[in-house]
């Protein structure tokens, strides 16, 4: 899907430098600059997985390899639901003025 695509997401099981710049090099031989997402996903152990140096260069790296939107989906879900939760009790206190 790579010619349609505006991005190519990566998904990887656990936070992973290696998988990545492998997905990355598969996909820039046939679609050069193509860009790339990562999940950043709060579910994965990265202490378990990586040591703190590897932690601090995690996403640095990541966008070295082309990865230029990285995200934490459970981060969105948990701002968009205390964006609502916000204009709810708003709306309550001003009588949905």
């Amino acid at each position: 899907y790579a010619p349609y695509a505006d991005l190519i997401w990566c998904e990887t099981s656990k936070p992973d430098l290696a998988q990545a710049k492998k997905f990355a090099e598969g996909v820039h031989r046939h679609h050069p600059g193509k860009l790339l997402a990562y999940n950043c996903s709060p579910s994965f152990n990265w202490k378990k997985n990586l040591d703190d140096a590897t932690i601090a260069k995690f996403q640095r790296e990541l966008g070295a390899m082309g990865y230029k939107f990285q995200f934490i989906t459970l981060a969105g879900f948990h701002q968009l639901n205390f964006g609502m939760f916000e204009l709810a009790r708003g709306y309550k206190a001003r009588q949905m003025a």
